[in-house]
């Protein structure tokens, strides 16, 4: 059986963000006991470590994973906002996400669509950006520079 925090990141990176968050307030829920017995369930001790097997790091690492995988993924040659946002997280932000390639990402929602977002290039290039809706954009940078959208 896998652990809990993959199936978050799966459930992510196949932009069910509904799914993924059920998992991930199963991963949140208290753990009724301290011991290895994980018959009634696992889910978090009241220090926020994990309960679930094999290690508490796989939970507390990759729960986290989960989360950036929600509102940003870049595994696929561009950084695409609000992939799988569950719908229960109608406005928000997030900063400081890592993208591949070289870019640190930041945005904000609200309704579920994206009013603000920005990209730092850690090294210069082009970043492909695709929004929630499909809208594609794509972006060259030099190291340090900052790209900022802003819904008007």
């Amino acid at each position: 059986m896998l652990p809990v925090a993959w199936k978050i990141c799966f459930w992510a990176r196949l932009q069910d963000g509904d799914r993924a968050l059920k998992l991930l307030h199963n991963l949140l829920r208290p753990a009724k006991s301290t011991g290895t017995n994980y018959s009634s369930g696992a889910g978090s001790y009241p220090n926020m470590f994990c309960a679930h097997p094999p290690f508490q790091i796989d939970g507390n690492f990759g729960g986290t994973a989960g989360i950036a995988e929600l509102l940003m993924q870049s595994h696929e040659g561009f950084i695409n906002l609000l992939p799988a946002l569950p719908s229960e997280w109608k406005d928000g932000s997030f900063s400081g996400l890592r993208a591949r390639g070289g870019a640190i990402v930041s945005a904000s929602w609200k309704d579920g669509k994206v009013l603000t977002a920005a990209i730092r290039a850690e090294v210069p290039g082009e970043f492909r950006i695709v929004y929630p809706d499909g809208k594609e954009e794509c972006v060259k940078l030099g190291k340090g520079e900052v790209w900022k959208f802003k819904v008007k």
